[in-house]
């Protein structure tokens, strides 16, 4: 859909409402010796945390399903749901 005269064009990764993009993000903490994996689901325009969870070992696609399914039980679906692809 091309944005009226004058009006920002809408990308995915700079929603215009709530809900619309979320990214889900993860990261490892090393911390006494010990691995952390930390998921993160924020919401895209606003930024909120939706979902947080840390995980023992490197969580699995049915782990990381269970924390989008849990963020969507309690928000709504997103239209978007932004995550870097596997190295």
């Amino acid at each position: 859909m091309v944005p009226a005269l004058g009006e920002e064009p809408r990308h995915i990764l700079k929603p215009h409402r709530i809900n619309r993009t979320w990214h889900l993000d993860l990261a490892v903490v090393t911390r006494l010796g010990r691995r952390f994996h930390i998921a993160a689901l924020l919401d895209g325009y606003s930024r909120k945390i939706l979902a947080l969870k840390s995980y023992a070992r490197t969580p699995t696609f049915i782990m990381m399903l269970a924390l989008v399914r849990r963020a969507i039980g309690k928000f709504g679906k997103p239209r978007f749901l932004v995550c870097d692809p596997r190295p």
